[in-house]
This record gives C-alpha cells, structure tokens and sequence, in this order.
C-alpha cells in the first residue's frame, strides 16, 4: 500500500512540474510577442532576388570571401572560434532582408532569403566595411540581418510599363507611369505642331500599356504633325 502511495505522489509531482512548465512558456511567448510587437519579420522564405538586386548582393558575397581567406590564412579556425566565443558573429540561421527603395517608384522592394556562406562568422565592424553602397542593419542577430540600399531609378516592373510625354518641345517616351521622368526614347515629332488638345494629353502622360498601341499612337500624332 505504502509502494502505491508513493507512486501517486510521483504522478502528482510530475503532473504539477509539467503544468508549471506549460504555464512558464506561454507566458514567456506572450513577452516574447510584446517584445517584438515593433519589429514583425514575415516566414523565412528562399526568394529569388531581382536582378539588381542580385548583382549587387553578389559584389558584397566576393567581398565577403575574401575577408574570409584572409581571416583563415591567419588562423584556419579563427572563423570557427569567434563563432563559438561571440554570440554577435552572424550566424548561418539567421534570415538575410534585402530592403532596396526605387527613388523613381517611390517604392521599398524586400526579399528574405538565407544568409551567405561568405556572411556566415563576420562580425558588425566586418560586414560594414564591404558593404559599399548598402546600409547594414541589426535588430538582432537572432531575428534578422538588414541590408538596405537607395537607388535613384524605377522598379524592375516599372520599367515593365511606358508612357509617351514631352521633353525639350518633342514628344518622348518614358518608363514608368505618368509622372516618371525616366526617359527611354526621343521621337522627331514636335510638340508645337500637334493640336492643344494632344498638347494637353501629353502634358499630363498618355499611358501605353503595349508596343502595338505606341505604334498605333505614333502614327497618328505623326500624321498630325505632318
């Protein structure tokens, strides 16, 4: 009888640690997601980085490799040994958010991807002096890796739409839509000679959403002009 008694007080105390402990981790998940209410990182996802993006990113892996062999030449396992000994090294899980804003869209592009193999062991100080033209954030190494870039141009979908609107007294072509002034041809036809109502139109953008239909309205605002 006593054996059986004390098997139940077993079961208890074991049925009371596990409560104690469900109990412990919700409530710290609950801190957790007060914590992070500021900064939400969406699912980690491999994506395919447009191709900007791409060719720069890869300059910064080079630069990276290379700061690598440097650092082995000196030590084979100083990489190694900094990762072990410094928990601010950047670690091969934790998520790389390449944040690019198009001047000329008005728009912030992000990818997450996986970090580098070249990233993976550097410090802050390391990756900040290769990084050239892009900006190195950290909210924390164990949530995400930021680099941020400005470039003074359109998104690759902009560049995917036209419009026709004037430059220096001509009619021209632009990327983008109306408003963006990024110019992708001139034309012959002067300005000054087409009616005040295609003077207005062009004024404002005339948006172009094929090459058939730039083809059709070029005919036309050159018959005009002629």
């Amino acid at each position: 009888m006593m054996i059986k008694g004390r098997k139940k007080q077993v079961l208890l105390v074991v049925i009371v640690i596990i409560t104690i402990i469900l109990i412990w981790n919700q409530s710290m998940l609950r801190v957790q997601d007060n914590n992070n209410d500021s900064f939400l990182i969406p699912p980690v996802r491999l994506s395919t980085l447009p191709e900007d993006m791409a060719r720069s990113i890869a300059l910064v892996e080079e630069r990276a490799r290379d700061k690598q062999a440097r650092l082995l030449k000196n030590n084979r396992l100083l990489i190694d040994f900094r990762s072990l000994t410094n928990k601010d090294l950047i670690s091969s899980n934790t998520p790389l958010i390449i944040q690019t804003y198009y001047k000329g869209s008005e728009q912030l592009v992000q990818r997450i991807t996986s970090m580098p193999d070249s990233f993976v062991g550097l410090s802050p100080e390391d990756l900040i002096a290769i990084a050239n033209e892009w900006q190195v954030k950290f909210h924390d190494f164990s949530e995400a890796l930021i680099l941020y870039q400005e470039v003074d141009d359109l998104t690759a979908a902009d560049k995917e739409t036209m419009h026709l609107g004037i430059k220096d007294g001509r009619v021209a072509i632009f990327y983008g839509q109306s408003g963006q002034k990024y110019l992708m041809k001139m034309t012959d036809i002067s300005v000054e000679e087409l009616p005040l109502s295609e003077q207005k139109a062009l004024e404002q953008g005339v948006e172009i959403y094929s090459q058939e239909e730039l083809l059709s309205i070029l005919e036309g605002l050159v018959s005009i002009d002629d």
